[in-house]
């Protein structure tokens, strides 16, 4: 099971290397919220999941992996394309686009953001980001995207850059029920799945 940001563009690579070792082996991806991830691994569906946090959810162990810090995306046309960095209250006089509340990225940014009134109010509201590329890339907008979702990855007309004040950020990590061992075939996806991640994170900073 995996958050859909990294269903995006991580797990292909991930995909790619396990079926190089494993090419007998089917792979079964659960693709979702960050919530229902985790449900899924809950629930036995899944015998591990890649995501921001486990919840209220006591037997369900978290390993943060990596450390994904958040960036502006918009159109190489828009105003904000030519500054450097950008600052969260300046996205308030701009069409921002937001993923939807249940989403793990829309609840990491109200909890960080909300409170000192920094959460731009949203002129659309989107579920996949397969869709808020498609709006960006019409010049529809701007928004806050996790750089692992986008990392090394052709965007076309998008461009990228810095938020600050604040900087937020997000942990990616690896569920699983506690106690419970994965199958060697998992434990190996598993491994690979670290590894990419952190050599994703590890990538230049401007790589996106």
């Amino acid at each position: 099971a995996t958050i859909m940001t990294v269903a995006h563009n991580a797990l292909p690579r991930v995909l790619q290397r396990f079926h190089a070792d494993h090419p007998a082996i089917r792979v079964r991806v659960l693709d979702d919220v960050g919530p229902k991830a985790v449900e899924f691994v809950a629930d036995g569906d899944a015998e591990f999941g890649i995501a921001l946090e486990a919840g209220d959810r006591p037997h369900i162990d978290y390993d943060p992996i990596v450390e994904d810090g958040y960036i502006l995306a918009c159109h190489r046309d828009h105003p904000l394309a030519r500054r450097r960095r950008v600052r969260w209250k300046d996205l308030a006089e701009h069409s921002y686009i937001s993923m939807g509340p249940e989403t793990g990225n829309q609840i990491r940014l109200v909890r960080a953001l909300e409170e000192d009134g920094l959460l731009p109010r949203p002129a659309y509201e989107v579920q996949h980001l397969s869709t808020m590329m498609g709006l960006l890339s019409h010049g529809l907008g701007v928004t806050a995207v996790p750089r692992l979702s986008v990392a090394g990855r052709p965007m076309g007309d998008l461009v990228f850059r810095p938020l600050v004040e604040p900087a937020v950020s997000r942990y990616i990590g690896i569920v699983q029920v506690a106690g419970k061992t994965l199958s060697p075939a998992a434990d190996a996806l598993r491994t690979i799945a670290v590894d990419e991640l952190r050599s994703m994170a590890e990538a230049r900073p401007d790589a996106a």
